[in-house]
């Protein structure tokens, strides 16, 4: 049994920013729909997970842009999980025009929470026996954390509000993305390179704070509670 899934979508004009570029919490909610879509096609899915007591909770997200997908066109996505290691579940994705040209390629890791402990759990026989797992990478062989910003230029208070929050309960990882460039405000968003890395669950009305580092085309965004709890870190490469 092969592990991938194919679909088309449809880009809106809301997925874009006004620069005519595809925000990149565009970009991870196609991600999220295809990895969710596919995990309930496995039997994974979230409904799967809720009556073990687990669910599933994203670590890390980082694309590269190959080229600027156009306002309002047909879009195919790909989606494969790789073979776990340890407690991370890879999934990849592949973004190409209709014609198959890339646009956007990705990779994400997953862990497989204990929703009474809010500890990871091993993936043991997630996926169906006689798998066939891909092994192709569109990212780095292995996502590696975030390199620290030297200093921060400024800072940026926001507070998620209810319609931030998921079905579980808390802030949904596509709206990190879109905090990270309210505070960032950048004059250009052609993006190269886009990363997120989730380090603890936010609720709806926890303030965030959010500094930023930028130099030479590189911006760093570290989001923190105001009781000094690390949320998430954002690079961005331009």
């Amino acid at each position: 049994m092969k592990l991938e899934l194919d679909r088309k979508y449809y880009l809106r004009f809301s997925d874009f920013d006004k620069f005519s570029n595809i925000k990149p919490s565009s970009v991870l909610d196609i991600f999220q729909d295809i990895a969710s879509a596919h995990a309930e096609l496995l039997g994974i899915g979230f409904n799967a997970l809720d009556s073990k007591n687990l669910l599933w909770v994203v670590a890390r997200t980082k694309f590269e842009t190959v080229k600027n997908p156009e306002k309002y066109s047909e879009i195919k996505m790909k989606t494969w999980p790789l073979e776990p290691k340890g407690l991370i579940c890879r999934r990849e994705y592949l973004m190409t025009d209709k014609d198959g040209g890339i646009l956007i390629k990705g990779s994400s890791d997953w862990l497989i929470i204990d929703k009474s402990t809010r500890k990871p759990v091993k993936p043991d026989g997630i996926y169906p026996e006689n798998s066939e797992f891909l092994t192709d990478c569109m990212t780095e062989e292995r996502l590696r954390r975030i390199k620290p910003a030297e200093r921060f230029d400024r800072t940026f208070e926001i507070t998620p509000a209810f319609s931030y929050a998921d079905i579980n309960g808390h802030v949904n990882n596509i709206k990190y993305a879109d905090m990270a460039f309210d505070a960032l405000n950048p004059k250009n968003s052609k993006l190269k390179t886009f990363q997120i890395d989730y380090h603890n669950e936010i609720k709806p009305y926890e303030k965030l704070i959010l500094s930023v580092f930028e130099e030479n085309g590189r911006a760093v965004i570290n989001g923190e509670t105001e009781g000094c709890e690390k949320a998430y870190t954002c690079e961005v490469v331009f």
